[in-house]
């Protein structure tokens, strides 16, 4: 059994997720989606996937082809009750498989910021023992409505649906749970700065409650 992580572009990967299971001796492997590897065929005996961030768009699916594939391969997955954490573009892409709309937010989020957890998350096993209200890193251009069997877990006050479920296996956060010093380093390149130096300031709190998350899934 394994953890299967799906990238979207070589910059975004699973970070502190990664750690996590590294340090426990968990097995994991990684789908290149946008290299054209192919989504697993027998997905009953996985651990869990975990769908992470990328630059394009659900709806981008004639530019970028895999999209429909994994659309279909996050289905099963649904179907198949195998446990699955979508990040950002991955909550997007477990929202657009659950048949909800995915689309542009009013205002792109960029940057720190906070979520509160709704009576549903305060109750939910993902965040339990979790703060109510979350520090986060946010970088993306849409957000999505809440499926028809979806459960709202956080919500923000710029873009309200932060995370949210489906069914009591498949989870989605729109923000980034995994960020390090490293990863925000290679994407803001010489504009990282301002966002470094708050990452400090939070380092060990932001870790701890990451690390909590990734505990209450995988564990």
């Amino acid at each position: 059994m394994t953890t299967y992580f799906i990238k979207h572009e070589l910059s975004e990967g699973p970070g502190t997720i990664e750690e996590f299971l590294v340090k426990r001796g968990l097995p994991f492997q990684t789908i290149e989606a946008w290299r054209g590897d192919r989504f697993p065929e027998k997905i009953t005996g996985a651990d869990a996937v975990v769908s992470l961030g990328g630059p394009m768009n659900v709806y981008e699916e004639e530019r970028y082809p895999f999209l429909a594939e994994e659309d279909l391969f996050i289905k099963r997955i649904i179907g198949e009750k195998v446990p699955f954490l979508g990040v950002c573009l991955g909550a997007q892409l477990l929202a657009k498989a659950a048949g909800a709309k995915v689309y542009r937010a009013a205002k792109k989020e960029v940057g720190w910021g906070t979520v509160d957890l709704t009576g549903s998350g305060k109750n939910d096993p993902l965040f339990a023992g979790s703060s109510p209200s979350l520090e986060v890193f946010q970088w993306h251009g849409d957000t999505f409505d809440l499926p028809e069997n979806g459960t709202l877990l956080a919500i923000g006050s710029e873009v309200e649906r932060q995370a949210f479920s489906v069914g009591d296996r498949a989870y989605g956060l729109q923000f980034h749970v995994e960020v390090s010093e490293k990863i925000i380093t290679d994407w803001f390149k010489a504009d990282a700065a301002p966002y470094l130096v708050h990452f400090l300031k939070i380092k060990e709190k932001y870790q701890a409650e990451a690390e909590r998350i990734y505990r209450n899934f995988f564990v």
